[in-house]
């Protein structure tokens, strides 16, 4: 617990300078000149999957909250500059597509919120996303999401993925103990469901969270490819099971202009936040 109450208050440390560099890069014209290099003459696109976790208007887990009203500005903005497409689009395009930039967008946990607030957003646009469940909690307590629930979502374009039975630290487990997590839930989410589970999410999902041995258990346990939380752009990883995803939080628009710009994720601001093991 006090692990976890350490890494809170450094990402919301990290948040605030990410905030200050934000404002910084997007009011003094450079984000715009970044768009305009890159666009018009590099010619090029950027393709970013996305994370959130709660979509909530009151103040519990507001380090990993977006409030309501902000996560439809949110989706609106992204409907009007990325083509917004499925997760499995990874497994079917191998990158994304080039015709412009594109996004994926993902929860992970299956907190009820997700249904009760970000899935009416995304069903009236039709936008597509994918939920990462954690299996054991499905249905335990009006916190998380029901399987009724979740096969309402899917039957509006929804994509369940696995985020293990009771999201423990894979690397703190014994091996056994963690292959159980892997392919259990997804076992559980395929009879709740009727249908395949193809997607995983690392919990906690930083580079000391999984390794090598877990990565290839999610592999022998049948799923197509994997996502973690370490910052980057499609493209940017080592394989299809360690996708590189943006974590997103309540922030001011254009924080989440410049998070979504793929600037902070250019080579020279990856090199410096590899440095930092931030």
């Amino acid at each position: 617990m006090k692990t976890m109450d350490r890494e809170t208050r450094k990402f919301g440390r990290l948040w605030k300078i990410g905030g200050f560099l934000s404002f910084a890069v997007y009011y003094s014209g450079v984000l715009a000149c970044y768009r305009f290099i890159v666009k018009k003459v590099l010619k090029k696109h950027h393709g970013v999957i996305l994370v959130y976790h709660r979509v909530q208007d009151s103040p519990e887990d507001a380090h990993m909250s977006v409030r309501t009203r902000t996560f439809e500005r949110q989706i609106d903005y992204l409907q009007k500059h990325f083509q917004i497409l499925p997760l499995d689009c990874i497994e079917e395009h191998g990158r994304y597509l080039e015709a412009r930039n594109c996004c994926i967008i993902t929860f992970d946990d299956g907190y009820r919120d997700n249904f009760l607030n970000a899935y009416p957003a995304l069903k009236k646009r039709r936008i597509p996303a994918a939920i990462f469940v954690v299996s054991g909690s499905v249905g335990k307590g009006p916190k998380w999401v029901s399987r009724d629930e979740m096969r309402e979502m899917v039957s509006h374009g929804i994509l369940i993925g696995s985020h293990t039975v009771s999201h423990p630290l894979l690397t703190d487990i014994s091996s056994d103990e963690a292959f159980h997590e892997i392919m259990a839930s997804r076992i559980q989410l395929e009879e709740m469901l009727g249908k395949t589970v193809d997607f995983f999410a690392y919990p906690r999902g930083k580079r000391t969270n999984y390794n090598e041995a877990i990565r290839k258990m999610v592999e022998k346990s049948g799923y197509k490819a994997a996502v973690t939380m370490e910052n980057g752009l499609i493209g940017q990883e080592k394989n299809r099971f360690e996708l590189k995803r943006i974590g997103i939080r309540e922030c001011p628009s254009y924080v989440f202009k410049v998070r979504v710009s793929g600037f902070f994720e250019s080579p020279p601001f990856l090199w410096i936040r590899n440095l930092l093991k931030i």
